[in-house]
């Protein structure tokens, strides 16, 4: 049975990783896309991904610093959700929200 971890402290982390864990979400994800990748070019390593199931998100992202994870079992979708410092899956970042 999974239960959740530890809660984790992100106050003064000068990193962030940007979760996303979606399915057929395309038309949702690709106007941020370019704001995505400028943001990623600005902030350099402090700005991670964790992408879940969407390999077309995954490699339109032009930084080296993300992770991808296959179409996985709902447990193994929520400890990598929980790792996180942003969750997309139900939320629409606006341009303002992502700029650092």
């Amino acid at each position: 049975m999974w239960s959740a971890p530890d809660v984790r402290n992100f106050v003064g982390s000068h990193l962030i990783t940007l979760f996303f864990g979606a399915l057929n979400r395309e038309c949702d994800w690709a106007p941020l896309v370019p704001v995505l990748n400028d943001v990623a070019e600005t902030t350099g390593d402090r700005l991670r991904f964790h992408v879940v199931h969407d390999q077309a998100f995954f490699d339109s992202l032009s930084t080296p610093h993300k992770q991808f994870t296959p179409t996985c079992d709902y447990e193994t979708y929520l400890t990598a959700r929980s790792a996180r410092d942003r969750a997309d899956a139900a939320q629409k970042y606006t341009v303002q929200s992502l700029q650092v």
